[in-house]
């Protein structure tokens, strides 16, 4: 798997270093678009998820951005759990 830095997209906001970067929009497409739909569905149903995104939009971050959070929360979750059941398989 190919990983990508972000991209500084920030040029015209003064000095210094970049505060905005963009996200490379590479990677697994259907696997994307899966985890998407399970956050739109975890902050419908979900009170973790909802207090999750609010959390972020509590500490400045957009819409946008707060989903993001989500989304990698919810990936982070779904890879540990492929691990701790490879590994179980195994014993």
């Amino acid at each position: 798997m190919q990983r990508h830095a972000p991209i500084p997209a920030s040029s015209g906001e003064g000095p210094g270093r970049p505060r905005r970067h963009r996200l490379s929009r590479g990677g697994n497409r259907r696997l994307n678009a899966a985890i998407h739909r399970a956050a739109v569905t975890q902050l419908r149903c979900e009170p973790r998820a909802r207090e999750l995104y609010q959390a972020a939009i509590t500490r400045g971050h957009t819409r946008r951005e707060a989903m993001r959070i989500l989304k990698r929360h919810l990936s982070n979750t779904i890879h540990r759990t492929m691990i701790r059941d490879a590994i179980g398989a195994r014993a």
